[in-house]
């Protein structure tokens, strides 16, 4: 599925409504190569179909989009998806390493207790004003290469944990048909990723993190941990995330455990 780029005003609409999570998947970024003069090579995406959802989707683009002299690489990125009610929203950085590095939450948005909206996801990562105070990236680093889409649906799953990113470059057979093939796996680096989403956790209306809902709460991540347990929603370490309908249910449990530390002589 083709991740369709956000613009502004047109798209307005496309934004509104509360981020319901923040999250990390994969995405499929397809450019164009064509060799030039003096062993250079000219490198090429279309900012409007550059990146999909999967493979697949990103192979059949480049055969469409196949001419003479051209040859086509899908590489595996990162990237941070904010999902809304009925779609997703796909913040890519490119040309960059490690990703998301020079970012850092906006001041005014780190004490806040409400969820944050789509239009604002926006204007944090790709809405042209970048300055550290307003949109998170540094000034110093200079204006970022930011492709912001969305997906309809939830199409694209979290990771879990890969260790490897492949990227595929295309070759034409004899019968004229074009394939692609691994030319290289890299080590995915997720650190500064995983930064992002634990500082925008508490923007969304799903999840805080178990030593978050402790803090909250009064009590030790350990009893989280428990507690998430009796309820039948476990988490595996304080840095797991907690849903909103999991805090509400140990909510109680948590109440309980504090009367009777009060009530302990």
């Amino acid at each position: 599925m083709l991740i369709s780029s956000l613009s502004l005003p047109r798209d307005l609409y496309l934004l509104e409504g509360e981020i319901t999570c923040v999250r990390r998947s994969e995405v499929h970024l397809l450019t164009a190569r064509r060799n030039a003069w003096n062993s250079t090579t000219i490198n090429q995406y279309k900012t409007s179909s550059a990146i999909f959802t999967n493979a697949t989707s990103a192979r059949k683009a480049a055969e469409r989009q196949r001419k003479p002299g051209t040859y086509f690489e899908i590489a595996e990125i990162p990237s941070l998806v904010f999902d809304l009610a009925q779609r997703s929203l796909v913040v890519c950085q490119l040309n960059a390493s490690p990703l998301f590095r020079s970012w850092n939450i906006p001041k005014v948005m780190i004490a806040r207790d409400y969820s944050m909206t789509g239009i604002e996801v926006f204007n944090m990562f790709a809405g042209g004003s970048y300055r550290e105070s307003v949109s998170g990236w540094r000034y110093t680093e200079g204006e970022p290469d930011v492709i912001l889409g969305t997906a309809e649906g939830n199409p694209l799953a979290s990771s879990q944990g890969r260790g490897q990113l492949q990227l595929e470059r295309s070759s034409v057979e004899s019968g004229g048909w074009m394939s692609f093939s691994v030319v290289r796996k890299t080590r995915a680096n997720p650190t500064h990723i995983e930064r992002v989403i634990g500082e925008l956790g508490h923007l969304t209306q799903q999840q805080l993190r178990v030593n978050e809902v402790a803090a909250r709460f009064h009590v030790t991540s350990a009893h989280v941990l428990d507690m998430l347990r009796v309820v039948g929603s476990p988490a595996k370490s304080n840095r797991s995330w907690v849903d909103v309908a999991a805090i509400d249910q140990i909510r109680p449990l948590a109440r309980k455990l504090l009367r009777e530390r009060v009530q302990q002589p």
